[in-house]
Protein backbone atom coordinates (compact mmCIF):
# COMPACT_ATOMS: atom_id res chain seq x y z
CA UNK A 1 0.00 0.00 0.00
CA UNK A 2 1.34 3.57 -0.78
CA UNK A 3 0.39 6.00 1.84
CA UNK A 4 0.65 10.08 1.44
CA UNK A 5 0.95 11.76 4.58
CA UNK A 6 0.33 15.75 4.86
CA UNK A 7 1.65 16.96 7.57
CA UNK A 8 2.96 20.43 9.00
CA UNK A 9 5.77 21.08 10.76
CA UNK A 10 6.03 21.22 15.16
CA UNK A 11 4.08 18.87 16.67
CA UNK A 12 1.81 18.02 13.64
CA UNK A 13 5.06 16.21 12.05
CA UNK A 14 5.89 14.60 15.16
CA UNK A 15 2.33 13.01 14.71
CA UNK A 16 3.54 11.84 11.07
CA UNK A 17 6.32 10.81 11.60
CA UNK A 18 4.62 8.14 14.29
CA UNK A 19 2.23 7.15 11.94
CA UNK A 20 4.91 6.81 9.03
CA UNK A 21 6.60 4.65 11.30
CA UNK A 22 4.05 2.12 11.77
CA UNK A 23 2.73 2.01 8.03
CA UNK A 24 7.06 1.56 7.47
CA UNK A 25 7.37 -1.36 9.80
CA UNK A 26 3.63 -3.07 7.86
CA UNK A 27 5.76 -2.67 4.55
CA UNK A 28 3.76 0.29 3.62
CA UNK A 29 5.50 2.79 0.96
CA UNK A 30 5.32 5.79 2.74
CA UNK A 31 5.47 9.34 1.18
CA UNK A 32 5.09 13.43 2.89
CA UNK A 33 3.67 16.53 1.51
CA UNK A 34 5.00 18.90 4.04
CA UNK A 35 5.48 22.75 4.12
CA UNK A 36 7.74 23.69 0.90
CA UNK A 37 9.35 26.72 3.32
CA UNK A 38 9.66 24.06 5.87
CA UNK A 39 13.17 24.18 7.57
CA UNK A 40 12.69 21.28 9.73
CA UNK A 41 10.81 18.71 8.30
CA UNK A 42 13.32 17.17 5.52
CA UNK A 43 16.16 17.18 8.50
CA UNK A 44 13.65 15.48 11.30
CA UNK A 45 12.48 12.90 8.27
CA UNK A 46 15.75 12.11 7.34
CA UNK A 47 16.65 11.74 11.47
CA UNK A 48 13.76 9.34 11.48
CA UNK A 49 14.73 7.21 8.58
CA UNK A 50 12.85 8.46 5.46
CA UNK A 51 14.92 9.41 2.78
CA UNK A 52 14.45 12.74 1.12
CA UNK A 53 12.94 11.61 -1.90
CA UNK A 54 10.10 10.46 -0.21
CA UNK A 55 9.57 14.17 1.29
CA UNK A 56 7.61 16.65 -1.20
CA UNK A 57 6.92 20.06 -0.49
CA UNK A 58 3.59 22.09 -1.23
CA UNK A 59 2.59 25.71 -1.00
CA UNK A 60 1.69 26.97 2.77
CA UNK A 61 -1.74 27.83 2.62
CA UNK A 62 -1.55 30.81 4.95
CA UNK A 63 0.81 32.17 7.01
CA UNK A 64 -0.38 34.32 10.46
CA UNK A 65 -0.79 37.45 9.37
CA UNK A 66 -1.12 37.38 5.58
CA UNK A 67 -4.23 39.20 4.43
CA UNK A 68 -6.85 37.45 2.71
CA UNK A 69 -6.18 37.85 -0.72
CA UNK A 70 -2.64 36.42 -0.13
CA UNK A 71 -4.34 33.47 1.66
CA UNK A 72 -7.08 32.70 -1.19
CA UNK A 73 -3.39 32.72 -3.95
CA UNK A 74 -1.98 30.33 -0.98
CA UNK A 75 -5.07 27.92 -0.67
CA UNK A 76 -5.47 27.52 -4.75
CA UNK A 77 -1.52 27.03 -4.90
CA UNK A 78 -1.94 24.53 -2.23
CA UNK A 79 -4.93 22.64 -3.80
CA UNK A 80 -3.22 22.34 -7.54
CA UNK A 81 0.28 21.31 -6.27
CA UNK A 82 -2.18 18.59 -4.22
CA UNK A 83 -3.79 17.44 -7.07
CA UNK A 84 -0.62 17.10 -8.85
CA UNK A 85 1.52 15.29 -6.15
CA UNK A 86 -1.34 12.71 -6.12
CA UNK A 87 -1.69 12.20 -9.53
CA UNK A 88 1.97 11.49 -9.73
CA UNK A 89 2.43 9.28 -6.90
CA UNK A 90 -1.59 7.14 -6.85
CA UNK A 91 -1.36 6.50 -3.17
CA UNK A 92 -3.87 4.12 -1.84
CA UNK A 93 -4.71 5.72 1.21
CA UNK A 94 -4.07 9.79 2.21
CA UNK A 95 -3.65 10.79 5.84
CA UNK A 96 -3.33 13.89 7.69
CA UNK A 97 -1.71 14.93 11.18
CA UNK A 98 -2.84 18.74 10.46
CA UNK A 99 -1.90 21.94 9.39
CA UNK A 100 -3.06 23.85 6.49
CA UNK A 101 -0.80 21.79 4.41
CA UNK A 102 -2.63 18.93 4.48
CA UNK A 103 -5.69 20.94 3.18
CA UNK A 104 -5.16 20.21 -0.39
CA UNK A 105 -3.76 16.91 0.08
CA UNK A 106 -7.39 16.29 2.02
CA UNK A 107 -9.84 17.92 -0.75
CA UNK A 108 -8.06 15.86 -3.56
CA UNK A 109 -8.25 12.50 -1.90
CA UNK A 110 -11.75 13.28 -1.97
CA UNK A 111 -12.22 14.39 -4.88
CA UNK A 112 -10.83 11.09 -6.18
CA UNK A 113 -12.42 8.99 -3.93
CA UNK A 114 -9.33 7.67 -2.52
CA UNK A 115 -9.69 6.71 1.18
CA UNK A 116 -9.09 10.10 3.72
CA UNK A 117 -8.34 9.88 6.98
CA UNK A 118 -7.20 12.33 9.60
CA UNK A 119 -5.45 12.57 13.00
CA UNK A 120 -6.33 15.50 14.93
CA UNK A 121 -3.41 16.96 16.72
CA UNK A 122 -4.91 19.42 19.16
CA UNK A 123 -8.45 19.58 21.32
CA UNK A 124 -9.37 22.98 19.61
CA UNK A 125 -11.34 22.90 15.77
CA UNK A 126 -8.45 24.19 13.57
CA UNK A 127 -8.92 25.16 9.58
CA UNK A 128 -7.52 21.32 8.25
CA UNK A 129 -9.93 20.34 11.29
CA UNK A 130 -13.56 21.78 9.70
CA UNK A 131 -11.59 20.17 5.84
CA UNK A 132 -11.39 17.18 7.72
CA UNK A 133 -15.20 17.18 9.00
CA UNK A 134 -16.13 17.03 5.39
CA UNK A 135 -13.13 15.16 4.03
CA UNK A 136 -12.46 12.57 6.15
CA UNK A 137 -12.98 8.93 6.50
CA UNK A 138 -11.51 7.91 9.84
CA UNK A 139 -10.73 10.87 12.52
CA UNK A 140 -8.17 9.78 15.27
CA UNK A 141 -7.94 11.74 18.24
CA UNK A 142 -6.65 12.07 21.76
CA UNK A 143 -8.91 14.15 23.35
CA UNK A 144 -12.32 12.57 24.06
CA UNK A 145 -14.39 15.86 23.52
CA UNK A 146 -13.41 16.16 19.71
CA UNK A 147 -15.53 13.27 19.33
CA UNK A 148 -18.69 15.49 19.85
CA UNK A 149 -17.51 17.84 16.96
CA UNK A 150 -16.28 15.11 14.41
CA UNK A 151 -19.08 12.31 15.32
CA UNK A 152 -19.59 8.81 14.35
CA UNK A 153 -15.80 9.12 12.03
CA UNK A 154 -14.52 9.72 15.26
CA UNK A 155 -12.36 7.29 17.35
CA UNK A 156 -10.30 8.53 20.61
CA UNK A 157 -7.13 6.22 20.08
CA UNK A 158 -4.96 8.13 22.52
CA UNK A 159 -2.01 10.38 21.74
CA UNK A 160 0.34 9.35 19.30
CA UNK A 161 3.82 8.91 19.98
CA UNK A 162 6.83 8.62 17.57
CA UNK A 163 9.33 5.06 18.38
CA UNK A 164 11.63 7.54 20.15
CA UNK A 165 9.58 7.99 23.21
CA UNK A 166 8.43 4.15 23.46
CA UNK A 167 12.30 3.17 23.04
CA UNK A 168 13.89 5.87 25.53
CA UNK A 169 15.92 4.84 28.37
CA UNK A 170 15.36 6.93 31.45
CA UNK A 171 18.33 5.59 32.92
CA UNK A 172 20.76 6.55 30.09
CA UNK A 173 19.55 10.21 30.78
CA UNK A 174 19.76 10.34 34.67
CA UNK A 175 23.51 8.85 34.56
CA UNK A 176 24.27 11.12 31.21
CA UNK A 177 23.37 14.24 33.25
CA UNK A 178 23.92 13.25 37.05
CA UNK A 179 19.88 13.71 37.56
CA UNK A 180 18.72 13.19 41.31
CA UNK A 181 15.01 13.52 42.33
CA UNK A 182 13.13 15.48 41.87
CA UNK A 183 13.92 16.69 38.54
CA UNK A 184 12.10 19.28 36.98
CA UNK A 185 12.33 19.39 33.20
CA UNK A 186 11.69 22.70 31.72
CA UNK A 187 11.00 22.58 28.07
CA UNK A 188 10.33 26.03 26.30
CA UNK A 189 9.73 24.87 22.71
CA UNK A 190 12.68 24.50 20.28
CA UNK A 191 13.22 28.04 19.58
CA UNK A 192 12.87 28.92 22.98
CA UNK A 193 10.99 31.48 24.88
CA UNK A 194 12.27 34.16 26.61
CA UNK A 195 9.23 35.22 29.49
CA UNK A 196 8.78 31.48 30.70
CA UNK A 197 13.02 31.25 31.43
CA UNK A 198 12.44 34.61 32.87
CA UNK A 199 9.53 32.83 34.95
CA UNK A 200 11.44 29.81 36.05
CA UNK A 201 14.63 32.24 36.50
CA UNK A 202 12.52 34.31 39.11
CA UNK A 203 10.90 30.87 40.81
CA UNK A 204 14.90 30.43 41.39
CA UNK A 205 15.67 33.32 43.05
CA UNK A 206 12.48 32.70 45.33
CA UNK A 207 14.06 29.91 46.45
CA UNK A 208 11.37 27.65 45.34
CA UNK A 209 13.59 25.19 43.47
CA UNK A 210 16.71 24.82 45.84
CA UNK A 211 15.77 21.02 46.53
CA UNK A 212 15.02 20.50 42.80
CA UNK A 213 17.69 19.85 39.85
CA UNK A 214 16.47 21.50 36.69
CA UNK A 215 16.41 20.60 33.64
CA UNK A 216 15.95 23.35 30.53
CA UNK A 217 16.70 24.43 27.27
CA UNK A 218 16.73 27.96 26.39
CA UNK A 219 16.88 27.32 22.24
CA UNK A 220 17.61 30.85 20.47
CA UNK A 221 16.21 32.97 23.26
CA UNK A 222 18.77 33.05 25.60
CA UNK A 223 22.78 31.88 26.01
CA UNK A 224 22.60 28.68 27.87
CA UNK A 225 26.14 28.85 29.29
CA UNK A 226 24.92 32.55 30.89
CA UNK A 227 21.50 31.08 32.06
CA UNK A 228 22.96 27.84 33.56
CA UNK A 229 25.12 30.57 35.53
CA UNK A 230 22.02 33.08 36.82
CA UNK A 231 20.29 29.49 37.87
CA UNK A 232 22.26 27.12 39.67
CA UNK A 233 22.86 28.93 42.29
CA UNK A 234 19.77 28.36 43.26
CA UNK A 235 19.08 25.24 42.67
CA UNK A 236 20.63 21.64 43.59
CA UNK A 237 22.10 21.23 40.45
CA UNK A 238 21.23 23.36 36.69
CA UNK A 239 21.24 21.13 33.68
CA UNK A 240 21.13 23.55 30.85
CA UNK A 241 21.47 23.16 27.19
CA UNK A 242 19.98 24.78 24.12
CA UNK A 243 19.05 21.81 22.74
CA UNK A 244 18.12 18.35 23.98
CA UNK A 245 17.91 15.76 21.83
CA UNK A 246 16.77 12.97 24.20
CA UNK A 247 14.16 15.00 25.18
CA UNK A 248 11.83 11.65 25.42
CA UNK A 249 14.52 10.03 27.90
CA UNK A 250 14.73 13.36 29.67
CA UNK A 251 10.23 13.09 30.49
CA UNK A 252 10.48 9.54 31.67
CA UNK A 253 13.42 10.52 34.12
CA UNK A 254 11.79 13.97 35.06
CA UNK A 255 9.35 14.21 38.35
CA UNK A 256 7.83 16.82 36.58
CA UNK A 257 7.83 18.63 32.97
CA UNK A 258 6.78 21.73 32.64
CA UNK A 259 5.81 22.48 28.61
CA UNK A 260 4.17 25.41 26.79
CA UNK A 261 0.93 24.08 25.95
CA UNK A 262 0.19 22.45 22.36
CA UNK A 263 1.24 18.49 22.15
CA UNK A 264 4.12 18.42 24.37
CA UNK A 265 2.32 18.82 27.45
CA UNK A 266 0.17 16.06 26.06
CA UNK A 267 2.80 13.98 25.31
CA UNK A 268 4.47 13.78 28.67
CA UNK A 269 1.09 12.91 30.78
CA UNK A 270 0.54 10.11 28.05
CA UNK A 271 4.13 8.97 29.11
CA UNK A 272 2.97 9.17 32.72
CA UNK A 273 4.62 12.55 34.02
CA UNK A 274 2.75 15.47 36.02
CA UNK A 275 2.55 17.89 34.39
CA UNK A 276 2.95 22.16 34.73
CA UNK A 277 1.60 23.37 31.76
CA UNK A 278 2.48 27.26 30.38
CA UNK A 279 0.40 28.28 27.85
CA UNK A 280 1.46 30.96 25.21
CA UNK A 281 -1.65 33.40 24.99
CA UNK A 282 -0.35 34.82 21.65
CA UNK A 283 -1.23 31.67 19.77
CA UNK A 284 -4.35 30.58 17.10
CA UNK A 285 -6.99 30.42 19.31
CA UNK A 286 -5.56 30.23 21.92
CA UNK A 287 -5.46 26.76 21.85
CA UNK A 288 -2.30 26.81 24.92
CA UNK A 289 -4.52 28.55 27.33
CA UNK A 290 -7.49 25.56 26.30
CA UNK A 291 -5.56 22.67 26.53
CA UNK A 292 -3.64 24.09 30.08
CA UNK A 293 -6.96 24.46 31.81
CA UNK A 294 -9.02 21.16 30.24
CA UNK A 295 -5.40 19.29 31.25
CA UNK A 296 -5.98 20.82 34.75
CA UNK A 297 -9.94 20.07 34.99
CA UNK A 298 -8.60 16.92 34.56
CA UNK A 299 -6.20 15.98 37.54
CA UNK A 300 -3.01 15.67 35.25
CA UNK A 301 -1.60 19.28 34.92
CA UNK A 302 -1.26 22.16 36.94
CA UNK A 303 -1.60 25.23 34.71
CA UNK A 304 -0.47 28.94 34.83
CA UNK A 305 -2.51 31.77 33.37
CA UNK A 306 -0.02 33.08 30.99
CA UNK A 307 3.56 32.03 30.13
CA UNK A 308 4.24 35.66 29.86
CA UNK A 309 3.96 36.57 32.97
CA UNK A 310 6.95 35.53 35.83
CA UNK A 311 4.15 36.11 38.45
CA UNK A 312 1.81 33.53 36.92
CA UNK A 313 4.38 31.39 36.20
CA UNK A 314 5.90 31.82 39.82
CA UNK A 315 2.06 31.17 41.27
CA UNK A 316 2.33 27.87 39.53
CA UNK A 317 5.27 26.46 40.32
CA UNK A 318 4.50 27.23 43.87
CA UNK A 319 1.99 24.63 43.55
CA UNK A 320 3.92 22.14 42.08
CA UNK A 321 6.19 22.46 44.53
CA UNK A 322 3.59 22.66 47.57
CA UNK A 323 1.91 18.81 46.05
CA UNK A 324 2.71 15.64 47.84
CA UNK A 325 5.18 13.59 45.66
CA UNK A 326 2.43 10.83 46.15
CA UNK A 327 0.15 13.10 44.78
CA UNK A 328 2.30 13.81 41.75
CA UNK A 329 2.45 10.20 40.89
CA UNK A 330 -1.09 9.87 40.80
CA UNK A 331 -1.14 12.90 38.71
CA UNK A 332 0.81 10.45 36.47
CA UNK A 333 -1.03 7.42 36.00
CA UNK A 334 -3.99 9.37 35.52
CA UNK A 335 -2.24 11.35 32.44
CA UNK A 336 -1.18 7.98 31.16
CA UNK A 337 -4.87 6.48 31.52
CA UNK A 338 -6.90 9.56 29.48
CA UNK A 339 -4.11 10.38 27.20
CA UNK A 340 -2.17 7.42 26.74
CA UNK A 341 -4.18 4.83 24.58
CA UNK A 342 -2.93 1.55 26.64
CA UNK A 343 0.46 2.18 24.87
CA UNK A 344 -0.91 1.33 21.56
CA UNK A 345 -2.41 4.81 20.33
CA UNK A 346 -0.11 4.56 16.93
CA UNK A 347 -1.01 0.82 16.18
CA UNK A 348 -4.53 1.52 16.96
CA UNK A 349 -4.48 3.98 14.67
CA UNK A 350 -3.03 2.31 11.61
CA UNK A 351 -5.15 -0.46 12.08
CA UNK A 352 -7.96 1.65 11.14
CA UNK A 353 -6.24 3.18 8.07
CA UNK A 354 -5.79 0.10 7.05
CA UNK A 355 -9.17 -0.81 7.65
CA UNK A 356 -10.22 1.89 5.27
CA UNK A 357 -8.31 0.42 2.19
CA UNK A 358 -8.97 -2.97 2.77
CA UNK A 359 -12.47 -2.43 3.63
Amino acid sequence: MRVLIASGDGGHLTRAIAVAEEMADRGHEVHFAVNADSDQAVERLKVAGFPEDTVHGLTRPRKLGDPPSKAVKGAIKNLLEASSLIGRLKPDLVVSTGAGVAIGPMLTGKFKRLPVAHYEPTDVVSISGKVARYCADLVGTWDEDMREYYGERAVNVGMILPKAFEEADPEEAIERYGLEEPVLLWITGSAGYAPALKGLEECVKRGLLEDWTVVANTGKAMDPKDFKRRIEGGCAKAVVDRFFHDVPALMKASTVVAALGGATPVEAAALGKPVLVLPRRDVLRDHQYVTAKKMEERGVAFAAESAENPEDVVAAVERVVNTDPEELEEMGRRGREIYGGGGKARERFVDLCEGLVGG
